[in-house]
C-alpha cells in the first residue's frame, strides 16, 4: 500500500461490542448494531488500528478482522 491515501479495515465483533479505546482521532469509523465495524484510517496509521482492534479487552474484546485494503480497492 502506498504512504499516502487511506486504508479500509472491516472488523467483526460480538452483537452490541463496543468500538475499542484508544483508536486514533483521525479514523472514521461505524459500528453496525450487528457488529459489523467499518474503518478508514491514514494508510500510516492502519497497523496502530488493527493493534487496537486485536488488543483490545472486555468489553471491546473479541474482533476479528475480516479484511484490510486500500479505500477504493473492490474484492
Amino acid at each position: 500500500m502506498r504512504q499516502g491515501g487511506l486504508t479500509r479495515i472491516e472488523a467483526l465483533g460480538a452483537p452490541g461490542a463496543r468500538v475499542p479505546a484508544g483508536l486514533p482521532q483521525d479514523v472514521r469509523w461505524r459500528l453496525t448494531p450487528g457488529g459489523d465495524l467499518f474503518l478508514t484510517v491514514p494508510h500510516a496509521r492502519s497497523d496502530e488500528v488493527l493493534r487496537v482492534l486485536l488488543d483490545a479487552g472486555p468489553p471491546e474484546s473479541g474482533w476479528h478482522i475480516r479484511a484490510v485494503r486500500e479505500e477504493g480497492e473492490t474484492r
